[in-house]
């Protein structure tokens, strides 16, 4: 598993993207994690969503961590709620799955 994958997560600022689609190769799940970056619940959540639909189309069956790290942005339940209801909307049906 790849934890705290996304921009401005590596000692040099970065997008997120080039680590990613070297971890697409290597790894089964991925924590994805522009909080960082990108605290505003919009601008992150539209990140989270552009990343996980970048990282299925380099691999179709990776998994993915989402909203969870609190030392970077706590979360407030309603937020994670309306946070999955978003991916649930903008992702195919086979992309999105909670487990």
């Amino acid at each position: 598993m790849r934890d705290h994958g996304g921009p401005g997560q590596d000692s040099k600022e970065d997008n997120g993207y080039e680590s990613l689609e070297y971890d697409c190769n290597y790894f089964d799940f991925i924590h994805i994690d522009p909080w960082k970056k990108f605290p505003s619940f919009n601008e992150g959540s539209k990140w989270t969503l552009e990343m996980i639909e970048f990282c299925l189309s380099k691999n179709p069956k990776m998994k993915f961590e989402i909203g969870t790290e609190e030392a970077i942005r706590g979360f407030e339940p309603e937020e994670l709620e309306s946070l999955m209801v978003y991916l649930k909307s903008n992702l195919s049906k086979e992309a999105f799955f909670t487990n």
